[in-house]
């Protein structure tokens, strides 16, 4: 045995992260040979949180491909954060996952 820390004990003693991000996949090929759920045509993002309750994070960002297209839902609080900080950021994000998506095409 060794005194390193394992990595449970070495990511637990990491700050907390303050960007979560859900990419749930493609969502409209899981569901195209069932003929009990569909997709929703709204977004996940809109609505899905009471604004009144203390954000975990902040931001949440849910990304999923639908109609071969990548969509993404950022929510954030507004108080803390200026919207265009955050269009640019998220911006960044997508780039990457556009990027991933490429290379898992090949």
């Amino acid at each position: 045995m060794t005194n390193e820390k394992s990595v449970s004990e070495r990511l637990a003693a990491l700050p907390a992260p303050e960007v979560t991000l859900n990419y749930v996949g493609r969502v409209d090929a899981a569901l195209a040979e069932s003929e009990w759920f569909a997709v929703a045509p709204e977004t996940a993002g809109s609505g899905a949180r009471d604004p009144s309750s203390e954000r975990t994070h902040l931001i949440d960002i849910l990304a999923g491909v639908r109609a071969g297209r990548l969509e993404t839902t950022a929510t954030y609080g507004g108080r803390v954060l200026e919207d265009a900080a955050v269009e640019q950021f998220v911006a960044t994000v997508v780039e990457g996952l556009r990027g991933l998506l490429r290379l898992a095409a090949v």
